[in-house]
């Protein structure tokens, strides 16, 4: 195999690591819509994590079955691992910032629904 052809192979499974980590995302928000972390849901915490992995496996399989990739070599496992290096350092950032931001946002719209309905109801008693 020319070194052309393992370049090829390496973007490939760096661009398949990617998107694996934009699934991982998914199964993170999961994760956190249940609170997993905080050990109310540890079992389910874990469940989403075997998920995740047979969705991955079967991810490169499907990558290296419809691109016809070569057996098994060291460097794609080390392309998809960067991948998902590249992901955490760009689009997961903008990921988490956003999810920060929704969040303020539902908080404090919240809590001026329950400021303005605590304010209704004392008129309604002083009536």
């Amino acid at each position: 195999m020319d070194s052309a052809n393992q370049i090829y192979i390496f973007f490939v499974c760096l661009l398949a690591g990617y998107i694996g980590s934009i699934v991982y995302e998914i199964f993170s928000f999961f994760r956190w819509l249940f609170a997993c972390e905080k050990g109310k849901n540890k079992f389910l915490g874990i469940v989403f994590d075997v998920l995740f992995f047979i969705i991955f496996a079967l991810w490169t399989v499907f990558v290296a079955k419809y691109m016809q990739l070569p057996n098994f070599r060291g460097y794609m496992w080390i392309a998809y691992l960067g991948g998902w290096g590249l992901y955490l350092k760009s689009l997961h950032r903008m990921l988490d910032f956003l999810k920060k931001v929704c969040y303020n946002c539902l908080n404090k719209a919240i809590k001026k629904r329950k400021m303005s309905k605590n304010s209704t109801l004392g008129e309604e008693k002083s009536i």
